[in-house]
């Protein structure tokens, strides 16, 4: 317990109402508005939840720490009106994040955005790019959300943290060609490193490379990619061995010089990414039946079927293998990709799980498939896989997706049970979590001597509801606030809690 003035306080209770995902609208805007004076754990819970109601954000705005309207800013999905008022606060750190939070439909990563922004937001952005703080321009900079157009009034900005910010994303050609040309040796370096990655079909003058012939051997390879190919500019430039990857990467390489580049594996593996590569090149580099070659190709969006199907594997000990761009589903019909379930090369298969819209069969068959990467995917992203494929799959993967697998509804109640008394905290804590878990387990977790577990039982909407009331009054204040955000609570309960919570 908590005193707060002369009362005293449940704080636990309180941060799990404002934690729980049915605690009603009326309730959590009362929450928002608890005074300030040592109370701010409900309120960091309430800016911790998925989904934020409208009035709950408005009441927020009032909050008088810089810190919670910060966190406020922060939020998404975050209604546009809300937005636009942060963006006014009179703290920098609060106009930064606020800055760093508008997204715009379609200005990610546009060189050149045509994007119809209504004008009361475009009046805020700019205001934004011309703030007082360099913290609030850096994070408009640097914000992939924001038009392109207003991202490009800041690469004069005074501040060289600013200009590098806005050089870390697409820009129109010209833009970036100012930013390579920068006083800070920063600000060049990342200017080039974004036209490289952004701005792929982009020729510079001749000088550019210039700028950047004292760089390291990427940096001058890069410099080399970029910059118009005059004949006698292309005889110095391949007379150094050193950039003449690079070389074959520039789209003004002339025709015979990318022959050229077919008898040597590392050259023709830079060639084949070459996005201005003539179709009967294509061909050429397939011929080759170079791995390298054709991992390479394997990320062309314009390589026929004809040559696409001839591609082999290329070793994965060092770097694995790119998805297969063309075949992925913005650009291949469902019946194309489904062409590829039996290709031997393993790269099709996991492409093809990587599709979110695959009939079940073809579901149950990647499930079982012989390589590894292919069946997790599918596990990752169906729900109707067979139970062993899972099971199996679970045994050997420790990444990031584990609990999520977890948590997945065709986990055998066997394969839980043996999860929640296994020797990993991770996986008894998300088992602890499964709305499914059968009710003996989570008796048996909400004894488990590791905390994070006992919280994630506490919170199980599966919980016998006697223990569930016993946990409300444990003395542990963690566990009574899992217990206090647990879905399975009646919204009569509820509003008895939060004045109980008051004290």
């Amino acid at each position: 317990m908590r005193h707060h003035g002369a009362v005293k306080t449940n704080l636990a209770v309180l941060c799990g109402l404002a934690a729980n995902p049915v605690t009603p609208e009326q309730l959590l805007v009362r929450l928002a508005a608890l005074p300030d004076g040592g109370l701010l754990g409900p309120t960091v819970a309430l800016l911790e939840r998925e989904h934020l109601p409208a009035p709950v954000a408005e009441a927020l705005l009032r909050h008088p720490h810089p810190e919670i309207r910060r966190r406020l800013a922060g939020h998404r999905p975050l209604p546009a009106r809300v937005l636009l008022i942060l963006a006014e606060d009179p703290e920098a750190i609060v106009r930064a994040q606020a800055a760093a939070s508008f997204t715009i439909t379609g200005a990610a990563d546009q060189a050149s955005s045509e994007n119809v922004v209504d004008p009361s937001t475009a009046d805020v952005l700019g205001r934004l790019a011309r703030d007082v703080s360099p913290q609030v321009r850096a994070e408009i900079a640097r914000n992939h959300g924001v038009p392109a157009d207003i991202r490009a009034t800041l690469v004069e900005d005074p501040d060289p943290e600013v200009r590098r910010c806005v050089a870390l994303r697409a820009l129109p050609d010209a833009a970036l060609y100012r930013l390579m040309h920068d006083s800070a040796a920063q600000v060049r370096q990342t200017a080039l490193m974004t036209a490289v990655v952004c701005s792929p079909h982009a020729r510079f003058p001749q000088d550019l490379f210039d700028r950047f012939a004292a760089g390291s051997a990427y940096t001058r390879q890069s410099a080399a990619t970029l910059v118009i190919l005059t004949p006698a500019l292309l005889d110095r430039l391949w007379a150094q061995p050193d950039l003449r990857g690079g070389l074959a990467a520039n789209t003004s390489l002339p025709v015979e010089q990318m022959r050229a580049c077919l008898a040597d594996a590392d050259l023709a593996a830079e060639l084949a990414g070459n996005p201005a590569l003539p179709a009967a090149l294509l061909d050429e580099l397939v011929d080759t039946g170079w791995p390298q070659v054709h991992r390479e190709l394997l990320e062309r969006v314009d390589l026929p079927p004809r040559l696409l199907r001839r591609l082999v594997e290329a070793d994965e000990r060092r770097w694995p293998m790119p998805l297969v761009s063309s075949l992925l589903p913005e650009h291949a019909s469902l019946a194309e990709r489904l062409s590829y379930l039996d290709h031997p090369h393993r790269a099709f298969r996991r492409t093809l799980a990587f599709s979110s819209d695959l009939p079940a069969d073809a579901v149950a068959r990647l499930a079982t498939d012989s390589d590894f990467s292919t069946r997790l995917l599918i596990c990752e992203r169906y729900r109707d896989v067979p139970p062993q494929a899972l099971v199996e799959v679970l045994a050997r993967w420790k990444g990031h997706s584990r609990e999520k697998l977890l948590r997945h509804p065709a986990l055998p109640t066997a394969a839980m049970a043996g999860y929640a008394a296994g020797d990993s905290p991770r996986d008894r804590a998300a088992v602890a979590s499964r709305p499914d878990a059968p009710v003996e387990v989570l008796q048996r977790l909400l004894a488990d001597p590791v905390l994070h577990v006992r919280t994630a039982a506490a919170a199980n909407p599966a919980l016998p509801d006697e223990a569930l009331q016993r946990l409300l009054t444990d003395p542990d204040a963690t566990l009574r606030e899992a217990a206090a955000s647990n879905p399975a609570l009646p919204v009569e309960q509820l509003e008895r809690l939060f004045a109980d919570g008051l004290g």
